[in-house]
């Protein structure tokens, strides 16, 4: 997708503080070199053709939006998280109730170790989530709405992914 599909799609999808934050992430984006592909997004163009990505981004609602992203990129000795940075993180990781009972990754119990901390019933698939509950599950700080001061620790995290993906793939 271009940009303006994207922020397209977004003003349609999402009411109007939801869309301003996923916004957000939209523009980190395309700035940093992410590709679009249309749910999905990766790093770097080459990621394309062997089906990789580094998460997507869901709509379920005009109050709510998931960004998904996939784990292993989020971890590596040689980019440490801060303390701060580390427990925001494992906030995020996705439990497997919010798969519900079609999920085939969520059926059996898996132990996940994520930035040193074993953390109980997690989706197999993607394990981390940046989640804009509705208001009717919002239920604490950790699940409330996923607001602008969220997404600056996500984007955060998201540099730290960058150079974990360049690193791996010796592009650094």
């Amino acid at each position: 997708m271009t940009y303006q599909e994207k922020s397209k799609w977004v003003k349609e999808n999402l009411n109007t503080e939801s869309a301003e934050v996923l916004m957000i992430f939209i523009n980190y984006m395309y700035e940093n070199g992410f590709t679009d592909f249309g749910e999905c997004f990766g790093y770097l163009d080459y990621f394309k053709a062997d089906g990789e990505s580094v998460g997507l981004i869901h709509s379920y609602g005009k109050d709510e939006f998931c960004i998904y992203l996939n784990h292993e990129y989020f971890e590596h000795e040689k980019f440490p998280y801060d303390d701060e940075l580390a427990e925001f993180m494992r906030r995020q990781v996705k439990p497997n109730w919010i798969c519900g009972s079609n999920c085939t990754h969520c059926k059996e119990p898996d132990e996940f170790i994520f930035l040193g901390k074993k953390i109980d019933n997690v989706c197999k698939n993607c394990r981390l989530a940046f989640i804009s509950y509705p208001e009717k599950l919002r239920k604490n700080k950790d699940t409330g709405f996923f607001g602008v001061e969220k997404m600056k620790m996500a984007l955060k995290a998201m540099d730290l992914s960058k150079k974990i993906i360049e690193y791996k793939h010796k592009i650094v």
